[in-house]
């Protein structure tokens, strides 16, 4: 809705499976332009090793803007 009222055209979607690949293959069936996504803490490099923020980021074929989400 926040989106939407800001102009901006977004689409929710839940899928069922493995949470970075599921991603990329919506990613790709979908030709996403831009993927965003919320990661947490201050220390980014710690923060996002091992995470599917990591994975999505390491792997997608579409840009990836990651978000601290962590109020830090």
């Amino acid at each position: 809705e926040r989106a939407e009222e800001a102009g901006v055209t977004a689409q929710t979607t839940i899928e069922d499976g493995t949470p970075h690949l599921e991603i990329l293959g919506y990613v790709d069936r979908e030709m996403i332009d831009l993927v965003v996504m919320g990661t947490h803490g201050a220390d980014y490099e710690r923060n996002m090793l091992g995470s599917v923020s990591q994975k999505v980021v390491t792997m997608s074929d579409a840009p990836v803007l990651t978000v601290n989400i962590g109020g830090d």
